[in-house]
């Protein structure tokens, strides 16, 4: 997806105020982590470790319960894009709608595509397939899965690797991560750094899975993928756990308020959402509008969610923000729909 994602300021003349577009904790980097990669500047003089071993083993560490190892990644993208690049021309599922870099990364390598509806994953429809890919929680309607469900789902179909993006795990109430228990081998689970930690311009992802497919996935690995700051910030945080539990807990509250209000109004349908992030659909005019209204007014940024396969013209994606601005965002809606009436 290199166009029309979240956090897309640059593609804007105007100055943006308000980022809704970008599902991101607000204001999560950890002061004490920033002044940490300040001090390690001169770093950069030198190559980082080839692998991201120390890194690895960290994370690796921090996810003892679920039995795994880790690959550090170049964000989550560079995982997606390992492991289509690992089963190369197999057949993967793809349950939509959902992040568009699953498809770009199956079809960069030549995988046979099958879209699926969230009530279609069950052991049949899926049969047959080679890789199932989804969120947990989705992007971009927030929708999570029981993990028992996923866990039965990985048994009844051992000759599927289910590839599980963790993304926004802690990001969402009613999403619980995989790796609490013994990972299935033939699970592989996806997370990032950028979205509860506010560092998305590092790019710091990983990927967690058993042995023998971790053993398979080395080789096709480039060195000096991962950066040595995003390296410093993945052991720093591991030295230091930072409890993000009462911000979150805040964002999420702050979601669920601004969710009721837009449902309040006749002409948008919200996709309810325990994330800190939700879809919505405009019954008048359309998402690139909208976007564009709120812009040009207040230098607010929403995500036009029309380029995600299974949407449409009229679907949006907010992720709250600050309660002064979240207020901002519902009544410069609220005008925008008035002035279309």
């Amino acid at each position: 997806m290199l166009q029309g994602h979240g956090n897309n300021r640059r593609a804007f003349k105007e100055k943006i105020q308000t980022d809704f577009s970008s599902n991101v904790l607000p204001a999560a980097l950890p002061g004490d982590l920033l002044k940490h990669l300040k001090d390690r500047l001169e770093t950069l003089g030198d190559y980082p470790e080839v692998d991201g071993a120390l890194a690895a083993r960290c994370l690796q560490t921090q996810h003892a319960a679920s039995g795994a190892g880790a690959v550090v990644t170049n964000g989550s993208t560079e995982a997606f894009y390992l492991l289509a690049h690992l089963f190369r021309g197999a057949h993967s599922g793809i349950v939509v709608p959902s992040f568009a870099e699953y498809e770009d990364a199956a079809r960069c390598y030549q995988h046979k595509l099958t879209f699926l509806k969230a009530e279609e994953v069950h052991a049949d429809p899926c049969r047959g397939l080679d890789l199932l890919w989804l969120g947990h929680p989705n992007n971009p309607d927030g929708r999570c899965w029981p993990p028992h469900f996923l866990r039965q789902l990985a048994r009844e179909l051992p000759q599927t690797t289910l590839v599980v993006d963790e993304a926004y795990q802690e990001l969402c109430s009613g999403a619980e991560s995989l790796t609490i228990q013994t990972l299935p081998p033939n699970v592989v689970v996806v997370r990032s750094l950028t979205k509860i930690y506010g560092l998305a311009g590092l790019r710091a992802g990983y990927l967690l899975a058993q042995r023998g497919l971790l053993e398979k996935l080395q080789p096709l690995r480039m060195p000096w993928s991962v950066n040595s700051l995003a390296l410093e910030a993945i052991t720093w945080l591991h030295g230091h756990p930072t409890d993000h539990k009462k911000q979150i807990s805040s964002t999420l509250y702050e979601a669920q308020k601004l969710q009721h209000a837009l449902q309040e109004l006749p002409q948008l349908e919200v996709t309810p959402s325990h994330c800190n992030f939700f879809l919505v659909r405009t019954r008048m005019g359309t998402a690139a509008d909208l976007q564009r209204y709120l812009v040009a007014e207040y230098g607010l940024l929403i995500r036009n969610a029309d380029n995600f396969r299974g949407l449409g013209p009229a679907h949006f994606r907010v992720a709250a923000q600050h309660p002064k601005a979240n207020l901002q965002l519902q009544k410069a809606i609220m005008k925008w729909l008035k002035r279309r009436q």
